[in-house]
């Protein structure tokens, strides 16, 4: 074989290479959104005691702007069973709609306790159990082709 065989032949292969690199799909595995597991494990080591104090409103709205620093698609509503009512306080961006009362994005809400609070967000709902008192959180973060729900 002459030498202008093979160097045709190694041009060729050294081109194909570099297309498929250029061309080819890349496949990325994305990691477990760890900084939505550390926010939400946040929230629920330190809402109690604000809950205790009766601050767990400007308590959520603080956590909710710290949250935003580290993660901008972070949502979170909470309902605070007590005796007989149920508080709810949305930091949801859409309207949501909980047992067909209708909740805006930082407001809040007192309806009756019943056995079952159910949430509605988006095409998405959620029973929640409220028949025993305490604090009852749902946080939402919504990433380019996931979405991160956890119920607390």
């Amino acid at each position: 074989m002459n030498k202008k065989a093979q160097f045709y032949i190694i041009a060729a292969v050294v081109l194909i290479a570099i297309t498929f690199g250029l061309f080819a799909e890349k496949k990325t595995i994305s990691k477990p959104d760890r900084t939505f597991r550390e926010l939400v494990d946040n929230y629920v080591a330190e809402a109690p005691f604000a809950a205790n104090s009766g601050m767990l409103e400007d308590f959520t709205l603080k956590f909710y702007d710290f949250a935003l620093s580290k993660d901008s698609n972070f949502e979170m509503m909470y309902l605070y069973i007590s005796d007989d009512n149920v508080s709810a306080f949305s930091l949801v961006k859409s309207t949501i709609f909980i047992n067909q009362y209708n909740l805006t994005f930082n407001r809040s809400l007192v309806f009756q306790k019943t056995n079952e609070a159910v949430v509605s967000i988006g095409t998405e709902q959620y029973a929640i159990n409220t028949t025993s008192d305490g604090l009852k959180t749902i946080f939402i973060s919504q990433k380019e082709n996931s979405r991160n729900v956890k119920i607390v």
